[in-house]
């Protein structure tokens, strides 16, 4: 009952008529006074005895409830909590001097102080109410369970196996049926044992934003909804503290004092809304205030001031984001609660770790909206599995934001080099052959796969048949495949036969291609601040070495000879029915059709006919920069905007083997 009294304690505050409330705080302080008499332990009676004084004098009229009086009966609240663990885990809980000092604060309706009498640290498990009958089970039990159901699962193939040889498979089809219907239903109670109602997480929020809001000296109503939404009790665990921090942080950062709140117009109590829905196989807990919001240009200051970016670098959408980073904060002064730029960088990493992600809705001078997408259960994963190389392999579902045919008319795909790209509705991808990254055999790749790892930029995985989604239990891979960075463990399907999980940002890594998100500073400004760029290689007209930095090639395509056309001294070329400016750095060979490298900066498009493509390496910009030959025929030219920042640039004499090592 410890949980819900001191709940019900915050609502009876809000609304004294509350006297359902007060009914439940008096009838549990009365129950915990004559059960501690009856079994001999004192220091808890006394407490209650106390508080049950106080409430009986507030029931009878001779008392007025305040502020202070509530603080009171809170911090008695909390010295219960602490010395009922106490009981459970064995613990002493010293300094017993204390309690008559928080019996005096809440006689005489005086705010103890900190220093005469600490909070106690909230307890992790505290005594909560019972709706059923329970058991208690240890965690690694339930793992062992899990497990085992796994292995009775490869016994029942292995049985199917035998049995449909034996009887053959009508004989036997029924019952094997049966049979798989029935782990089915304990892999699921199993998985639902783990399971619990994220009212566990939100159970200690009204207290905390009571009072943060009183040091604070604001007034904040808080709403909770959802809270019958369940959550892996693991998963549970691990979002107390960012929850906490965000919440926290909302109150001190986003929403105003009842000054300011007046002066916009707005009610002097601010709302806070704390909810959680279940959406698919994730859970979504959203926090949202009607506060100030964010103030981007204050945060680009802030910033620039750190060396975190030059001013103007970031679009709004981005520079909301910077928040996240290190050793950044818009607060003037250090205060208990916030301030010192540390919190909101581990927040996001510590979701980023469960699987879970964080994003971000600013409405300036109206609030902000937080949301943190976190799968359902840490065991039991939603998986497509696919096949590439002629073995089946499974991807995480939670990280697949889209499933294309290769063949469809909205996308291109095209090898650059070793590499492939890919142009999805317009949008250039890296692309990567999980057949190849794997180092096995490639043969026809008939899908895309639009993958965003946590943590990570958006990319394309050609693989060569997807086959279905289905939940499946991950366990660890065997430390020799998980030393290679491919493998986030191995799963056991509903076919029985175990696959690998594939790892999506490991397979980028392995293959070179960054996807990786940037830090703050090579986002603001890469050409600045990268040491390195990706580079693609070719051969121009003039049988030299050149490169383009990949960020400004669209494709690669064959146009026909036909398609040039030269006006004074003017290349053109018709792209896409359009006729575009072309660099023709030589002379145009005499085939009927001409490798063309279509490049834009966004705003304008040019072709470069080229003889060969080479290959994608990474560069120094300093060797760049240094270079002292620039792209024939661009000097002056206002389509594109290449020269001035040398992203076509010479590349006689650079060594591509030791620069794609280095890369």
């Amino acid at each position: 009952m410890l949980e819900h009294v001191g709940n019900a304690l915050l609502e009876w505050e809000s609304d004294p008529t509350g006297a359902r409330d007060f009914d439940d705080i008096f009838r549990f302080v009365h129950t915990v006074k004559g059960s501690c008499g009856f079994l001999n332990l004192p220091r808890i009676e006394k407490l209650a005895h106390v508080a049950e004084t106080v409430l009986s004098e507030l029931r009878s009229g001779n008392r007025k409830s305040n502020r202070a009086l509530v603080s009171g009966l809170l911090r008695i609240i909390d010295r219960i909590v602490l010395l009922t663990a106490a009981l459970e885990t064995g613990d002493v809980v010293p300094d017993e001097a204390s309690d008559s000092l928080l019996l005096t604060a809440l006689e005489t309706d005086s705010e103890t102080s900190p220093e005469s009498a600490p909070a106690p640290e909230p307890i992790s498990d505290p005594i909560v109410a019972v709706q059923r009958r329970n058991v208690r089970i240890d965690i690694d039990l339930l793992d062992a369970m899990m497990t085992q159901v796994s292995d009775l699962v490869l016994v029942r193939n292995e049985l199917t196996r035998t049995l449909n040889v034996a009887l053959g498979q009508e004989a036997t089809a029924a019952t094997l049926d049966a049979l798989s219907a029935r782990i089915a239903e304990l892999r699921i109670s199993i998985a639902r044992a783990r399971m619990q109602p994220v009212d566990r997480l939100f159970a200690a929020l009204p207290r905390l934003v009571r009072d943060t809001a009183n040091a604070l000296g604001k007034s904040v109503r808080l709403t909770v909804e959802g809270t019958d939404v369940e959550l892996d009790r693991e998963m549970v665990e691990q979002l107390r503290d960012p929850l906490i921090h965000i919440v926290r942080n909302a109150i001190d950062h986003g929403i105003e004092n009842a000054e300011g709140r007046t002066a916009a117009g707005k009610s002097p109590e601010a709302s806070l809304r704390v909810t959680a829905r279940q959406s698919g196989n994730q859970v979504v807990i959203t926090i949202s205030d009607d506060g100030r919001g964010i103030d981007v240009e204050r945060l680009r200051e802030r910033a620039a001031a750190t060396g975190l970016l030059q001013a103007g670098d970031y679009s709004d959408e981005q520079a909301i984001n910077l928040i996240f980073a290190p050793g950044l904060s818009t607060s003037e002064t250090v205060t208990a609660i916030s301030g010192r730029g540390i919190g909101m960088d581990v927040v996001r990493a510590n979701i980023e770790k469960l699987g879970g992600s964080v994003s971000l809705i600013n409405r300036p001078s109206h609030g902000l909206t937080i949301d943190i997408r976190v799968p359902l259960t840490l065991s039991i994963v939603t998986v497509l599995t696919v096949k590439a190389g002629g073995m089946e392999f499974a991807i995480p579902r939670a990280i697949v934001e889209e499933v294309l045919s290769a063949s469809s008319k909205s996308v291109v795909i095209e090898r650059l080099g070793t590499g492939y790209i890919s142009t999805v509705r317009g949008e250039k991808l890296a692309t990567i052959s999980l057949a190849s990254a794997l180092s096995l055999d490639e043969t026809r790749q008939t899908h895309l796969l639009i993958v965003k790892p946590t943590g990570g930029r958006r990319y394309a995985l050609m693989v060569e048949t997807v086959h279905d989604q289905e939940e499946v239990v991950v366990r660890q891979v065997a430390p020799h495949l998980s030393a290679t960075g491919l493998f986030a463990g191995q799963a056991l399907p509903n076919s029985g036969i175990p696959i690998l999980v594939i790892d999506v940002l490991g397979v980028a890594r392995s293959t070179g291609v960054n996807v990786e998100r940037q830090d703050v500073k090579a986002e603001a400004a890469p050409t600045q601040t990268l040491a390195t760029i990706s580079v693609l290689s070719f051969i121009g007209l003039d049988g030299m070495l050149w490169g383009v930095d990949t960020s400004l090639v669209e494709r690669i395509e064959d146009v026909p000879r036909a398609a040039f056309t030269l006006r004074s001294g003017d290349a053109f070329v018709t792209l896409d029915q359009t006729l575009c400016r072309a660099i023709v750095a030589g002379t145009l060979p005499t085939s009927e059709e001409i490798a063309v490298l279509r490049l834009s900066d966004g705003h304008s498009r040019v072709g470069f006919p080229v003889l060969q493509v080479e290959d994608l390496v990474r560069l120094d910009k300093a060797s760049i920069i240094n270079s002292g030959r620039n792209a024939i025929g661009l000097c002056g030219s206002e389509v594109i905007q290449l020269i001035n920042e040398r992203l076509i640039f010479d590349l006689a004499g650079t060594d591509l083997a030791e620069a794609t090592h280095r890369g």
